[in-house]
């Protein structure tokens, strides 16, 4: 019992540093990505200790819009610069739901009307860019139960074709 005694503060130590570096570990790996859009506009895209997902727009470095979707997660190849019909230029960002079964997302756009930047939600269960006819030209689809199609314009979100 005395040599456990002895050897006790020396396990708990251990054990505290094991665990302080976990923690370290677990905070190194958080996604954080600053994207540069121009005009002196900075999106900043994290994954939180709360395990949340949070976009921030800067502009001029004052918080422009914000948006905190709980209990996702997201990677680097969830974020896409693509160009949609119309040749708009966006960024399509994907935060996957934590606790769906049926791979339920959160999808983020990101554009530029006229001089300012924004972002919205996209409608969607389980959206996707995708360049259908290989020309570099993205439409966004829902493949949740049904394909629906949709053309983005200016935040809205217009569906254009649906296929069962």
């Amino acid at each position: 019992m005395n040599k456990l005694r002895s050897v006790l503060p020396k396990l708990v130590a251990v054990f505290m540093l094991i665990l302080s570096s976990v923690s370290l570990a677990e905070n190194q790996r958080l996604f954080s990505k600053d994207i540069l859009l121009g005009d002196g506009c900075t999106l900043k895209v994290r994954e939180t200790k709360s395990e949340a997902v949070s976009i921030k727009l800067f502009c001029a470095d004052r918080l422009v819009k914000k948006s905190e979707i709980p209990w996702a997660g997201i990677r680097e190849d969830n974020i896409q610069k693509v160009t949609l019909r119309g040749n708009i230029q966006v960024y399509f960002i994907t935060a996957w739901d934590r606790s769906s079964t049926y791979g339920a997302q959160t999808n983020i756009v990101v554009w530029k009307a006229q001089d300012k930047w924004s972002f919205v939600e996209a409608p969607f269960e389980r959206g996707f860019v995708v360049d259908k006819d290989k020309k570099g030209v993205f439409d966004l689809i829902d493949y949740y139960q049904t394909e629906k199609v949709y053309r983005f314009d200016n935040g809205r979100f217009i569906e254009i074709n649906k296929k069962n």
